[in-house]
């Protein structure tokens, strides 16, 4: 009897399925049929939510703009729409909604303010996730406001989804697990590239980009130029507010197993850093990556959030001005004192960079290990073996089936041939 069934397995990978079969007795022949049955769990939904979930945290679900309007009628039957008070029928006016542009609704003038970009105090675009944002309206063809609440659920979800459909994408058609941080085309629904098309439009002002098939299932697109680097210019992260540079440290010690670590830090240096700053977490602190007790941890993320300038920081917002470009920035692994490299200040780099890391193999290796042996110690000699393999492949699926079979028959298995079969 193996050491970890067919059953057990399902449970390893988080999928739900009918009863396996019954192995066959010879070791060679249970070993393919063992590949086989892991190979068809690979393909599923929930593994792919699972493995999400172990090797990619920072990839989180998170609800964002845009705002759910409500919708009323006036006293003559008109329908018509509102984000909390309704209006008296003088106070409407007619728009072309971006989710059908073919068709005009009615909408309260002043949730309208089609001009209106920021926020009266010039400190937060209408497109941030801060609810409400004072001042902005629903903008240009409604594009900060969803229909109801049912449209901006399926907005919300269209997010997370298109993370888990790319990886998913990279997992079935065999492509190496560093092009997940390094494509700039991503697998997305027509709901999905909804924030693309306004990204576009708040850019260049072309309506023709908002011209989009909703209902459109998803499908593998590339995305405008200035996006890149796969995972980091997803929706999921840049529109994480001030979350963002929380997120941008736990890149990291999720991608590359190098949590964050402050040395010898004095109260005092954190209390004057927040000190009458309440915008702290959505500015640029590059003095913090040569101050004594703070630059171990800024100098990654100061130099990592360059790769990111021409996107709005934090409560300012998501939109992307190329004027906000940066020339350059830097790719530090440990600490502060372990420069890896310098070159251009885009997601893209970025995402190459992290994937070119020797710890990046190694992290991965280390991860699929933990979730298999469900957290017991992987032999050494395994380790070693699956590290030296990912490295030359980058092959996830392939790590996952090599990794439960070298648990259920041993490494000698693989050595003798089995591996990937």
């Amino acid at each position: 009897m193996p050491v970890i069934s067919l059953a057990e397995v399902d449970n390893v990978l988080g999928t739900s399925t009918l009863p396996p079969p019954q192995l066959p007795t010879t070791e060679a022949s249970s070993v393919a049929q063992y590949r086989q049955f892991i190979r068809a769990r690979l393909a599923e939904p929930l593994f792919v939510e699972t493995l999400a979930k172990e090797l990619l945290p920072f990839v989180v679900q998170r609800p964002i703009m845009p705002r759910a309007l409500v919708q009323g009628k006036t006293r003559d039957g008109r329908a018509f729409y509102y984000r909390s008070i309704p209006c008296p029928s003088s106070q409407l006016t007619s728009v072309r909604p971006w989710w059908d542009l073919t068709t005009s609704v009615l909408i309260c003038r002043d949730e309208y303010r089609p001009t209106v970009l920021y926020s009266s105090d010039h400190t937060t675009e209408c497109t941030s996730p801060t609810s409400p944002t004072f001042g902005c309206g629903c903008g240009p063809f409604l594009l900060f406001c969803a229909r109801d609440a049912k449209q901006k659920a399926v907005l919300d979800a269209a997010v997370y989804e298109e993370v888990l459909l790319t990886l998913k994408h990279v997992i079935d058609t065999r492509r190496p697990l560093s092009d997940l941080l390094t494509m700039n085309e991503t697998v997305r629904s027509g709901y999905g590239d909804f924030y693309y098309a306004r990204t576009e439009f708040l850019l260049h002002g072309d309506p023709a980009v908002l011209a989009i098939r909703l209902d459109a299932p998803p499908t593998l697109k590339p995305r405008p130029p200035q996006y890149g680097g796969g995972l980091l210019s997803m929706p999921g992260l840049l529109y994480a507010d001030s979350a963002r540079r929380v997120i941008m440290m736990l890149l990291w010690s999720d991608l590359l197993c190098l949590p964050f670590r402050s040395v010898n830090v004095e109260p005092h240096v954190l209390i004057d850093a927040a000190r009458d700053k309440p915008a702290l977490r959505s500015e640029s602190h590059e003095e913090l990556t040569v101050t004594p007790g703070c630059q171990n941890c800024h100098s990654r993320l100061e130099y990592g959030l360059r790769a990111f300038a021409g996107w709005s920081f934090g409560q300012i917002g998501t939109s992307y001005d190329p004027k906000r470009t940066v020339a350059s920035t830097r790719f530090y692994g440990a600490d502060h004192t372990d420069l890896r490299d310098e070159g251009p200040a885009t997601p893209a780099w970025l995402g190459a960079e992290f994937v070119s890391q020797p710890e990046f193999a190694a992290c991965m290796v280390h991860k699929v290990g933990e979730l298999v042996f469900e957290g017991e110690p992987v032999p050494g000699a395994l380790s070693r073996y699956l590290r030296a393999e990912f490295a030359r492949t980058q092959d996830l699926a392939t790590l996952v089936e090599d990794t439960l079979i070298a648990r259920t028959f041993g490494l000698a298995t693989l050595s003798r041939g089995t591996a990937s079969n």
